[in-house]
């Protein structure tokens, strides 16, 4: 619908007539379990981060400041190793999240890094009825590009949701192409 201008008012209208029309599922907060754990992983993915831009400005930096770098490097893998026992022990502290981790580990390519990341974007399996959902919130369902017959364009993964969730399960999808995990590439 064309509408002129913009103001919180005419959102409000707008967003009430979408409501009124689609009747979209209210938003949930993730459980506290579930956070607590993404809070966590979050903060393990920035220090992990840190440590690669420190490693990167000791190629570089002057001879005088290399100890202070190293000594920053060290403190920070020193609070890597604490949060990932920390996310360790949240999930085994957790019946629930401790009998999905055990399941997600069975399967093949996912493992120690990436199990914890889908436990708590997904909120141990409870956050979503069907498969097609949680790969529609995760942004991994194909968008095809064409129009007509003449524009075939490539289709692409939609990236639509949180990238640390398709980064994390980049690795364990190159892993199960290769190997004797062969038979599921179709899927990837």
């Amino acid at each position: 619908r064309l509408q002129r201008g913009k103001t919180d008012k005419l959102d409000a209208k707008l967003i009430a007539r979408y409501c009124q029309r689609e009747r979209p599922d209210a938003w949930q907060a993730l459980s506290p379990g579930a956070q607590k754990l993404l809070n966590l992983l979050r903060q393990y993915d920035h220090l992990k981060t840190q440590i690669h831009v420190e490693r990167t400005r000791l190629k570089t930096a002057d001879p005088i400041i290399q100890p202070s770098i190293r000594d920053t490097i060290s403190a920070l893998e020193q609070q890597t190793q604490t949060m990932q026992a920390l996310i360790n022990q949240h999930i085994d502290d957790d019946d629930e999240l401790s009998a999905g981790r055990k399941l997600l580990d069975s399967i093949p390519g996912v493992g120690e890094q990436t199990s914890p990341w889908l436990l708590a974007y997904l909120d141990n399996g409870t956050r979503f009825a069907r498969g097609k959902q949680a790969a529609c919130f995760a942004g991994l369902t194909p968008r095809p590009w064409q129009s007509g017959t003449s524009i075939k364009g490539r289709t692409c993964i939609s990236k639509v949701g949180p990238s640390e969730l398709r980064k994390i399960l980049y690795m364990p999808a190159v892993v199960v192409s290769f190997g004797k995990h062969k038979n599921y590439q179709a899927f990837v």
